[in-house]
């Protein structure tokens, strides 16, 4: 998982202590996702590591932590009453099913087929599209879009979040609802394939361009944060064209098992 706090050391892993980290956007959504869909009685959280968030938000939850990273589950062990496994999730069958996943900036591919392993009759995933996972299951038939909690306080529950999967036809459009981000690519397009070129078409050439480049120099020519960038260079048809609702990687993404 991205974004770990860690102390000073190092162990077998590349350190010797952990901190558990309470993220409190995350809280804030899981526990308005608590008082909008209820409480689950046992949610996983594949690719945790010292994330404690679930537990702090949804206290009346069995949760289990799942981490390849086995300091980082012992940690966890010595902090919460919670089951945790080590494994990569890519290969976790857990004993019994839950009634919810969380997916949040999760480190391994296999996010449907956990959920289809794990997740029992009904039951709900939550996700952010960090690394794509909600566009993962907005394309599987067997699960359906509840809603959206994004990750601004300001805004309420989006319950019509299937636009957010939906793509841009048009500079015009990605002009008007993404400004900022335009403004970026519209450069990026300018030096790369021409002046005035058509920004949503071309930026796959983009993409390749800057993915010739050293990496912290693409990071920081793209604007973006550098786990972004490297998820772009190692899976470059998912990044263009942009998705078409201004929303932030971060927002949660509710489905429920049909």
């Amino acid at each position: 998982m991205d974004d770990l706090d860690s102390l000073e050391g190092v162990g077998s892993s590349g350190r010797s202590s952990y901190e558990s980290s309470v993220y409190e956007e995350l809280e804030r959504q899981l526990t308005e996702f608590r008082d909008r869909f209820g409480t689950p009685e046992s949610l996983a959280y594949p690719g945790s590591s010292t994330d404690i968030t679930p537990s702090e938000a949804l206290p009346d939850t069995d949760v289990v932590y799942i981490d390849k990273d086995a300091d980082a589950m012992a940690h966890l062990d010595s902090e919460l009453d919670a089951e945790t496994v080590v494994a990569d999730a890519n290969n976790v069958t857990l004993d019994e099913q839950v009634d919810a996943i969380l997916f949040y900036n999760q480190d391994f591919d296999g996010v449907v087929e956990f959920a289809e392993r794990n997740l029992g009759d009904s039951g709900l995933v939550i996700c952010n599209e960090y690394h794509k996972a909600a566009s993962n299951f907005v394309n599987q038939d067997q699960y359906v879009l509840d809603g959206r909690f994004p990750v601004q306080e300001d805004q309420d529950f989006d319950p019509n979040a299937e636009d957010c999967f939906e793509q841009i036809s048009s500079d015009e459009e990605f002009s008007d609802l993404r400004p900022e981000q335009y403004q970026i690519n519209r450069k990026l397009v300018d030096k790369y394939v021409g002046e005035g070129e058509e920004v949503v078409n071309n930026m796959p050439e983009v993409v390749e361009r800057l993915g010739e480049k050293p990496m912290m120099e693409a990071q920081e020519e793209s604007h973006i944060r550098l786990q972004m960038a490297t998820d772009m260079f190692m899976r470059p048809k998912q990044w263009s064209p942009p998705v078409k609702k201004s929303r932030k990687p971060d927002d949660l993404f509710i489905f429920h098992r049909k």
